[in-house]
């Protein structure tokens, strides 16, 4: 598929993920896949991508989110995907506030955070902005989720 190519082969990825489109046009992953491709090197393209992702993980809740959506249900993931890069094309975008309201609805549907979310919340309640030198230092983020989940309360470990 289209993801095993992603690092290696783009463009067969690419192809691969169009093709699973033209299959099956409601299928979240494949549009997740193609904004990953597009993510760094055309910003507009990957958001059209990512958007639709989440339109249609939208459209199957009935535009209502269920109460929980949790990592270990493998069909749920290109859900979580969809509403966690949501949230970075709008982070980018500099919407922060828009951004944390995704990174903490997948807090409430996913609690265990397979996704990191909770470093996200974070680094936006830190006035940290998207590509921050701090988010690719570890150390650093877990400070930072130290500090700030201990004063907004937002992430319960274990």
């Amino acid at each position: 598929g289209g993801v095993d190519c992603l690092d290696e082969d783009p463009q067969t990825a690419v192809r691969c993920f169009h093709k699973a489109i033209e299959l099956d046009n409601e299928y979240v992953a494949p549009y997740i896949g193609l904004g990953t491709v597009y993510f760094s090197a055309n910003l507009s393209k990957a958001e059209a991508y990512l958007h639709c992702a989440f339109e249609l993980s939208q459209a199957k809740f009935g535009n209502k989110w269920p109460s929980s959506l949790e990592w270990g249900d493998v069909d749920n993931r290109q859900y979580l995907l969809a509403i966690h890069y949501q949230g970075l094309v709008l982070w980018r975008q500099n919407k922060p506030e828009e951004a944390m309201k995704l990174f903490k609805l997948l807090l409430q549907l996913n609690p265990a955070d397979n996704q990191g979310a909770r470093y996200l919340v974070a680094a936006i309640y830190e006035g940290l902005t998207w590509g921050a030198p701090t988010l690719d230092n570890d150390t650093m983020m877990g400070d930072v989720l130290l500090r700030q989940n201990t004063k907004h309360k937002f992430f319960k470990y274990g």
